[in-house]
């Protein structure tokens, strides 16, 4: 097992946005899978910087608490054009397969790391309420 799969869900996606750190809050919303918080900021300090998430059976929820822009990398087809993302928005990664973006400008946002675990524990948690 590779060091990056034993760090805390914050600490990975802190990782792979170029961090050594970043405070996560881990909680535990259902049962047994953790959702994780996590403040990721970026100064530029170059023209561009790579961010390579790994798969993951999970979601990324991204809440930009300042402008961003920053383009979507695929290995198998050109990079998506540079869009700006506004403050105060969101955007929703499925891990699954992993993703990749080149951000081209300082970044500040919440990372929620969600598992799909989460969506499988309140399904059955409803299913058990509703007498399933």
């Amino acid at each position: 097992m590779q060091l990056i799969e034993q760090r805390l869900p914050g600490e990975r996606i802190a990782h792979s946005f170029g961090m050594d750190y970043a405070g996560s809050l881990i909680t535990t919303p259902l049962r047994a899978a953790k959702l994780a918080i996590t403040r990721l900021t970026h100064r530029m300090s170059e023209t561009t910087h790579a961010v390579v998430l790994p798969p993951d059976d999970a979601f990324l929820v991204l809440l930009y608490l300042k402008d961003v822009y920053h383009c979507d990398v695929w290995t198998d087809r050109p990079s998506t054009a540079v869009k700006k993302y506004p403050k105060d928005t969101i955007c929703l990664v499925n891990l699954r397969e992993g993703a990749a973006i080149c951000i081209r400008s300082d970044f500040d946002a919440l990372a929620f790391h969600v598992p799909h675990a989460i969506f499988d524990e309140h399904a059955r948690l409803s299913a058990w309420r509703n007498g399933a």
